[in-house]
């Protein structure tokens, strides 16, 4: 009688190589799309804290006649906005005094802190809104158009 071959069980080094490969790409693809996902996020706090600057604006230009400007935007109310960071610290916020066909203005702007992790969104370096509610946004190389303003404001 013929010897039956054994087929030995178990899982063998190849495909337990093969097994991890696949898990650590897809373990790659997942924390890349975390890390995007969680810088998208964090733009939420540069629109949120330019949109409260704005409205502080507007009771400081009830209260005062004018609009705060670079001097008094870190100041506590009522002598200034008391806005000087977003409200979690990923940007810093600055007012520019402006005049535009006469009329008094402001543009406000949020830029990401070079110390936190927004620093990396070169997509969405800083954000601006100005009193006439217009948004504008800036890459990390400069280029401000449609295209990113709509990017980083979304």
């Amino acid at each position: 009688m013929p010897a039956q071959l054994q087929r030995p069980h178990g899982v063998t080094g190849v495909e337990l190589l093969v097994v991890l490969l696949v898990t650590a790409i897809l373990a790659t693809a997942a924390a890349s799309a975390y890390r995007q996902h969680l810088t998208r996020a964090r733009r939420s706090d540069a629109t949120l804290g330019l949109l409260r600057l704005q409205g502080a604006q507007e009771q400081y230009f009830l209260q005062n006649g004018h609009y705060a400007g670079a001097d008094e935007a870190a100041l506590p109310p009522p002598t200034g906005l008391g806005l000087a960071a977003t409200a979690a610290g990923h940007y810093d916020l600055a007012v520019t005094s402006t005049t535009d066909d006469g009329q008094e203005g402001y543009v406000a702007t949020a830029t990401a802190r070079a110390d936190g992790p927004q620093w990396d969104d070169a997509d969405c370096r800083s954000l601006t809104i100005d009193a006439a509610g217009r948004r504008g946004a800036a890459t990390a190389g400069g280029l401000a158009d449609a295209a990113v303003t709509a990017r980083c404001w979304r």
